[in-house]
């Protein structure tokens, strides 16, 4: 009888101890399974945590500072992969590659620019096509956009 009660008990709590991994680049559990309740700590990617309970979509998890509430779409079975890149591995990757545009003549013909003296002549416009390959052509490091989101700034 006792047993028995004590399986209800843990069935009807939801409580089924899941190792999961935090999938995204950072998760902050809230203290309440609602938007805008008070952020308890900040998690990074890969942070192995248990389910406590679920209340879809929202998890309560415990980790090694206490419990809070995430979006299921933040956790994953599996740990994240690591990245990693052909160029690295001095590969040469040149005859099978599939050729695609450059990001900067993505960017300037989304914005109906082309490289040629006709298309503006007769106005007193004349595109910045530097400009547009220097904003296309940035690259954002993960830690630095994790800072960004954390504290508004980078390092």
């Amino acid at each position: 009888m006792v047993l028995s009660l004590t399986l209800l008990f843990v069935l009807s709590s939801g409580a089924d101890g899941r190792v999961m991994h935090i999938k995204s680049l950072f998760a902050s559990p809230l203290s309440e399974p609602r938007v805008g309740a008070q952020r308890t700590i900040n998690l990074s990617r890969g942070t192995k945590v248990s389910v406590v309970t679920t209340q879809d979509p929202w998890v309560r998890i415990r980790f090694a500072a206490g419990t809070g509430w995430v979006l299921n779409a933040v956790l994953s079975d599996s740990p994240p992969g690591k990245t990693s890149s052909l160029l690295d591995s001095g590969a040469d990757v040149s005859l099978n590659a599939r050729k695609r545009v450059s990001g900067f003549t993505s960017a300037a013909a989304a914005r109906g620019l082309r490289e040629g003296a006709d298309d503006f002549s007769g106005s007193k416009f004349r595109p910045d096509f530097e400009s547009v390959r220097n904003m296309e052509g940035g690259y954002v490091n993960p830690d630095d956009g994790y800072a960004y989101i954390l504290n508004g700034r980078t390092r």
